[in-house]
């Protein structure tokens, strides 16, 4: 569905941001994990075609630049982390994930929008001007919108900034709900514990490029959060005497 091919990004005068990255992205939950400034944000924006960058991405096998705007947008979705706030109201954002498939939202799209505000327990916030939310709340909001838009190919740049634990777990839930759908989800994590128990699959991008491709469990065997993040790692049991992991600075 989305292929990137030799993906180089450079910004002028520093060293590439990106350097000849290769990554074919599968179906389920694939988080991508690596230190601060490793561009991670920056492969989720030049995956959408926001950055300039060399090489290919391709999705369903087509060049990227050859979509239109809402053709692509039909496809691949993006909750970034730095969010705009329109002068709109909450429910009128959300509605804007109906956009690339129809020009005005018919009763249907609003009903969809009443569903989707009570999925997340956001229901109380529908009329409320977006630019009046606390950034956790406009989180949820764009969140919302992401799941209007109901896209194969899910991007999501540190969906869990701002958001309580109570939300986090709803976020988690959704996502997962998404993944059984045969979403394609590829999101950035910096909360390893987290990213480990939610992941099918975990990207390491170091230096440029992807230098770890495997599962949690590989991830853990070769001892990514002591080597490379320099964490203690710690075992647990919850209360279904699942063995989980959380590590320490």
């Amino acid at each position: 569905m989305l292929e990137l091919q030799h993906l180089s990004v450079a910004y002028r005068g520093a060293p590439p941001v990106l350097n000849d990255l290769s990554l074919t992205l599968t179906p389920g939950i694939t988080v991508l994990i690596g230190h601060n400034g490793a561009g991670k944000s920056t492969l989720l924006h030049a995956a959408l075609g926001e950055v300039a960058y060399t090489g290919n991405i391709l999705l369903n096998g087509t060049s990227l630049v050859t979509y239109a705007p809402r053709e692509r947008a039909k496809l691949l979705s993006l909750l970034p982390q730095k969010l705009p706030a329109p002068a709109l109201c909450v429910r009128e954002v959300v509605a804007l994930g109906f956009a690339p498939f129809c020009t005005r939202p018919g009763e249907k799209e609003w009903q969809t929008v009443r569903e989707i505000l009570e999925k997340l327990e956001i229901e109380s916030l529908s009329a409320r001007p977006v630019q009046t939310l606390s950034g956790g709340e406009r989180q949820k909001v764009f969140l919302a919108l992401l799941l209007a838009q109901n896209t194969p190919v899910l991007l999501l740049d540190e969906p869990a900034t701002y958001l309580d634990a109570t939300f986090s777990a709803t976020l988690y839930r959704v996502l997962r709900e998404e993944r059984e759908k045969g979403k394609h989800i590829l999101l950035v994590m910096h909360d390893l514990a987290a990213a480990l128990d939610l992941a099918d699959r975990v990207l390491l991008l170091e230096g440029g490029k992807l230098t770890f491709d495997g599962t949690p469990q590989a991830c853990l065997n070769v001892r990514i959060p002591e080597r490379v993040f320099g964490l203690t790692r710690y075992r647990a049991t919850d209360e279904n005497q699942n063995e989980v992991y959380f590590f320490k600075a």
